[in-house]
């Protein structure tokens, strides 16, 4: 039985380290994880990320400004090229566009 709990405890541990990535999955886990990304950057970083994700989003924006009638805010689409990165990642990214 110790084992086992020392093996629960271990893997926990394991994961407490990982950095939060984006998840473009679905609208509302892209939304919550930008939000948890920006909630832990510093001011300086928060302001790189954010031109990560304007950068991501803006072949979207275009489509939607040009296309007749309403369109629906869909943040997996706007998200879709960020998806899996951390932020750091984001950042590089949007640096090399």
């Amino acid at each position: 039985m110790r084992w086992l709990i020392l093996a629960a405890v271990l893997g926990l541990a394991a994961g407490c380290g990982q950095p939060l990535r984006v998840d473009a999955s679905t609208d509302e886990s892209a939304r919550a994880s930008v939000k948890a990304i920006l909630d832990s950057l510093s001011e300086p970083e928060k302001s790189e990320f954010l031109g990560a994700a304007m950068k991501s989003a803006m072949p979207f924006v275009m489509k939607a400004s040009f296309s007749k009638g309403t369109t629906k805010s869909d943040g997996a689409a706007m998200y879709k090229v960020l998806h899996g990165m951390t932020a750091k990642e984001a950042i590089a990214w949007s640096k090399q566009q």
